[in-house]
């Protein structure tokens, strides 16, 4: 009985690997897929139906300590969505009972609907949430050689797919527009993608997230999450 139920196991996390990527080290594939699964998340919208989005730590303020948030499209949560003494319920991968994050006015927030159309909201302790295993940000976007070091390199989009699963996709990152706000890549998403991830292959870690298609449906548009942060930084310094 033990021996089934270790290979049923491990042919549920070889098949969630060849949707994944190939790294050299089994243990590097394994790592990713726990961390996606305590991270990306399903967000209960207030007008009903559910939205994506993610766990991170971002460096705040001025590289001081590391502050705990949830990011996502304002699709998803708009500025009316979290105005005090409102509730957003999150659920991660095979968790049966949401997360109640209740906002106040001591909770550090942000959304920004014409530009970047991105909304930020510090995680607290209340929240029960272990932070420790939320995703890390991608220095390299602070860097101006984006293009030059960027160019062609393998980026991860991590997404809920239709049947509401984790799905994870891998593809080249075509170009970063001069306003080094938005990038073109090559990942092809299933789901409902607006405000998931994009992870650097080189460290998997955070890099942008996903804004929609563009003209090729081939291509897939990403905003660097640098601005968006910086953004952040000074609506609650």
């Amino acid at each position: 009985m033990g021996c089934c139920k270790t290979n049923r196991t491990n042919n549920e996390l070889e098949l969630k690997m060849n949707n994944l990527f190939k790294l050299d080290r089994f243990s590097e594939q394994e790592n990713i897929i726990k961390k996606a699964e305590k991270c990306v998340c399903k967000i209960n919208k207030i007008k009903g139906g559910t939205g994506p989005g993610f766990l991170c730590n971002i460096p705040f303020p001025n590289n001081d300590k590391l502050l705990p948030v949830l990011i996502t499209s304002n699709n998803t949560l708009n500025k009316n969505d979290i105005n005090e003494g409102k509730r957003i319920d999150i659920s991660l991968n095979n968790d049966s009972t949401p997360y109640a994050i209740m906002i106040d006015e001591n909770r550090k927030k942000y959304t920004n609907s014409r530009s970047f159309g991105i909304t930020i909201i510090e995680i607290k302790k209340e929240d029960c949430l272990d932070t420790d295993l939320f995703f890390e940000i991608d220095e390299n976007i602070y860097e101006n050689r984006l293009n030059d070091e960027y160019k062609d390199k393998q980026i991860y989009l991590i997404e809920y797919s239709l049947e509401e699963n984790i799905h994870y996709s891998n593809g080249l990152l075509k170009s970063i527009e001069e306003d080094n706000i938005y990038f073109i890549y090559s990942c092809q998403n299933i789901g409902e993608s607006c405000g998931c991830p994009l992870l650097n292959s080189s460290n998997n870690k955070v890099m942008g997230i996903q804004k929609g298609k563009v003209d090729n449906e081939e291509l897939n548009k990403g905003i660097l999450i640098k601005i968006p942060i910086e953004k952040f930084y000074d609506k609650n310094s």
